[in-house]
Formats: structure tokens, sequence, C-alpha cells
């Protein structure tokens, strides 16, 4: 690729705003390639409906997505909620058969013919795509939760003074009254019988603990004219028993999903084992191929690239990117220019702090010694009555969550696998403190505060 070609990748990678999805140091290319240059392939099949995601990429261990098109997932499924309601139901029982399908998939395939790594990579890389709507879902499930939550059973004083301030708002703009002409308020009954039953109501709120004056009609007014414009939302009503329900389904959905492909893997796994072998590899060098690379080492019984490529991959990295529909993956000299590009455009990230604040997952209080894991050859350093602090916890986590004091994540919502597990197993949980792995060192003693969601050095 040519260098000047690399510079605009960076410098697009770098004025975009990213939410990061999750973050995996380590993670082979077989993870990420299929599923990163393939989304839009797959992702409107996922959703039922045309949608074409700009800016979806593994970068820099994380995988991410285009603030924008987040944003934008988002506000498509809230919109599909609230018009029809069995179509996140409909999706998500659709990807559990998809979950059933994948494992009978992989089981049914000859392990002996290189060819079902071919029909098992279309497959494996669809559902990678298609589980990424799962993410967008419960996040805004689990806002509508938490307003709903959060909502007063009986309309309070406050939010009755809300809607009738809006209603005078409202008729004084269909009146087409400026500001300039409040003085001639008392013009127009209906709006001027409104402000007085309306004070007339209301007139004590600005009355707290003996202190303060009653709303005069002045005063109002002065308020009125200032506040003309903005318009309080009258909250929604919405269905909470039917949101928690599929709410949870989505959270058996994220750690199915994983399951899921993690056994079809793993029943495949022999099958890669042995075209490694016959290639002078091990496994772990076949995981650190594209999907290509591997097809055309199946195909043409050739070597696409060189073992000292795929050390340098495995040591150095890699990048997957998917900006504007075209795709482009970056390993050797092409990684280094990108990266240095990005940096001279990003600029630096600076750390600098002992104190973080994040999600509640489940309550406690728990001082300890702090161990940063952020794949599976960290697991060793984890000992009984340490605080486990990931990127993001999955299922091959499970042996290790036992042992752990607490744990803290830099991702998920409620419905992430760390928080599933911490309740299930009684222990102290922060999830989204978004920089825990950079901030905290191993051997660091930290308090968890979980019933505040904050995590300090001491």
């Amino acid at each position: 690729m040519e260098i000047n070609q690399i510079k605009e990748i960076a410098k697009d990678i770098a004025r975009r705003k990213w939410y990061i999805v999750i973050e995996r140091p380590g993670s082979p290319v077989i993870d990420w390639d299929g599923g990163t240059s393939s989304v839009n392939k797959y992702f409107s099949g996922a959703l039922q409906s045309p949608f074409k995601i700009n800016g979806f990429a593994f970068f820099q261990n994380k995988l991410m997505v285009d603030m924008k098109e987040h944003t934008r997932i988002n506000k498509f499924l809230l919109q599909k909620y609230k018009t029809d309601k069995d179509y996140l139901k409909k999706l998500a029982v659709r990807m559990e058969k998809e979950c059933d399908h994948i494992r009978n998939y992989a089981d049914s395939l000859d392990k002996n013919d290189f060819n079902s790594i071919k029909l098992f990579f279309d497959r494996f890389y669809g559902m990678i795509a298609h589980f990424r709507w799962v993410y967008n879902a419960a996040e805004v499930l689990e806002r509508i939760v938490k307003e709903a939550i959060e909502k007063p059973l009986k309309k309070n004083f406050i939010s009755k003074y809300n809607i009738e301030l809006n209603e005078i708002k409202k008729k004084i703009k269909e009146e087409s009254i400026r500001k300039s002409d409040f003085d001639k308020i008392k013009e127009y009954p209906e709006i001027f019988e409104m402000i007085n039953k309306f004070l007339k109501e209301f007139s004590w709120i600005k009355i707290f603990h003996f202190q303060g004056d009653c709303l005069s009609y002045d005063d109002f007014m002065e308020e009125l004219k200032e506040s003309l414009d903005i318009e309080t939302k009258e909250q929604e009503e919405s269905n909470i028993e039917e949101a928690i329900w599929i709410l949870r389904y989505l959270i058996f959905l994220r750690t199915h999903i994983a399951e899921s492909n993690a056994y079809a893997g793993a029943v495949l796994k022999p099958t890669l084992e042995k075209l490694a072998k016959k290639f002078g590899l091990t496994y772990e060098d076949i995981t650190f191929m594209t999907h290509n690379e591997v097809k055309e080492m199946i195909d043409k019984k050739v070597m696409p690239i060189t073992k000292e490529e795929i050390k340098d991959r495995r040591e150095n990295g890699f990048a997957c990117i998917n900006l504007n529909d075209e795709y482009y993956f970056f390993s050797g000299r092409e990684l280094k220019y990108l990266l240095a590009f990005y940096k001279e455009f990003a600029g630096e990230e600076k750390v600098e702090t002992d104190f973080l604040k994040g999600t509640a997952a489940n309550g406690g209080f728990v001082k300890g010694v702090a161990k940063v894991v952020t794949n599976v050859n960290e697991f060793h350093k984890l000992e009984k009555g340490d605080i486990l602090i990931a990127n993001s916890t999955t299922p091959n986590y499970m042996p290790i969550m036992g042992k752990a004091a607490a744990f803290l994540t830099d991702e998920g919502g409620i419905t992430c696998h760390a928080a599933i597990v911490s309740r299930e197993m009684g222990k102290p949980c922060i999830i989204g403190l978004k920089k825990a792995t950079k901030v905290f060192n191993d051997g660091d003693m930290i308090e968890v505060d979980a019933n505040k969601g904050i995590v300090r050095k001491i």
C-alpha cells in the first residue's frame, strides 16, 4: 500500500470519535479479520433491514465502532422497539437459533477435509457480524429500564409544574406572541387565564424550608420570557415488564453467543492443527493468518505469507480497518506506518489518576492486591483474594474468577459477563471504568467500593 494512502487512513481513524466495544490484547487475526471485513455483508441480515456501518475496526487491540454509527444503530433499534414490540424479540430468537446452528454446523463438518475450514469461516464470520446488534439493543433497553425505575410512581408537583408550563408556552407559540409583546399578554384572555390558574396552583413552589418568596406574576413572566424556547420533555410511559424480559434474554444471549463461538472453534481446532502441521506451522501460527490467506493455503497449497510475517503479527500486532465500506488489513511495516501517522494526528493520551468511578454491577466493599489480566496468557498471575482487573471478562475467565475477591472491568453494562457472574458468585463488581487496566498495575493495593462504583489506590 502507498504511504500516502496509509497516511489518509490514519488521518480518518484519528478524526473520528470511536465507541470501544471490547479490548482484546494478544487476540489472533482469525478472531477479527473476517468479521470486520464482512460486517456490512451480514449486518443488514442481522437487523432484517438495509443498514451499512461506516467505521468498524479492530485497532490497537480494540474492537471499535464509529460513535456516530453506534448512536445511529441505537436510534434505529429504539425506534423499532417503539413501533414494533416484537422486533427485538424476533431478532433475539433468531440469534439463539443461529447459535444452535453454528454448533451443529461445526459438528456436521468433515474434520479431515480442509474445505470444511472455508465453509466454517463463512458461517462463523457472519455470526461475528450478526451479534453486534445485541450490544446496542442491550444498551438501549438498559437505558429504558433505568429511566423507568428512576421515574416516580406518581407525578410530583414539579412534574405537573413543567407540564402546565409547557402548555402555556405552546399556546403562546400558537398565537405567535413575541417576547417583546409579553406586556400585552392580558389581551389574550385564554393565555392570561392559564397563567393565573398556574400561579394559583404553583406560586408556592419557590419557597423551601421557610425561605424564599412566592412566585409573582411579574417574576413568572420574566422566567417565561427566558425559558420560552426551552421545553421540558415529558417522559414517555414504557412497558417496563416487556423491556426487562427482552433485556434478560439479551443477557443470556451475550454469553450464549460467546459460548457457541468457543464451542464451534474448539470442534474445528483439530482440522486447523492438521492444516498448520502440513505447512510446518503451529496452531497459534495459523490463527494469525487472515481468512483469505488460509483459503489460499487450502486452494493453492502454498504459503501466502512467510513465517517471519506471522511471527511479527504475533509479537507486534495487526489492524483490521473498515472505513467507507472499504476493508484494509495492516501488519508489519504498513502497521508501523499506520500507528506512527495515527499518533501524529491523534496525539498521545495521558492517564494520571489513582481514582476511578464506574457502574456498580454488584455491591460490596473489599481491599486487595490488583492483578491486571487482559488475556488467557496472564491467568496464572491471579491468586486467591486478588482483585481481578480486565478489559472485560468472557466465559474462559471462569476458572480464575472464583479466586478473585472482586471484579473490575473497563467495559460493559449490567448485561455483560462480569456483571452476571458477580451477581451469581456474590462478589463486588464495578464495570465501565474505562481505564482501570491502564491506571492500576499488578501489585497495587486498592480499595473497591462497589456500593458506590468507586475504586482507588491506597
